[in-house]
């Protein structure tokens, strides 16, 4: 199973105003495209950046994008 540690990425930021639904969701997307299964991207990025994806609508994106 691959990890978020198979994939080093240096990305200095990704934000919007509140700093936790849209830009965590971004962030997973990025995560889910380089490979990341869409429950480690979201995983991953909680743990980053714990409360973000905040809602279901959020998270149910990244998880459309798994199968792309």
């Amino acid at each position: 199973m691959k990890t978020s540690q198979d994939y080093p990425l240096e990305i200095d930021s990704v934000t919007a105003p509140g700093g936790l639904g849209r830009t965590g969701m971004i962030a997973a997307r990025i995560l889910v495209e380089m490979g990341l299964s869409a429950e480690l991207a979201i995983k991953s990025v909680r743990e980053a950046r714990p409360g973000t994806i905040e809602t279901a609508a959020q998270e149910a994106y990244v998880r459309t994008l798994e199968h792309g």
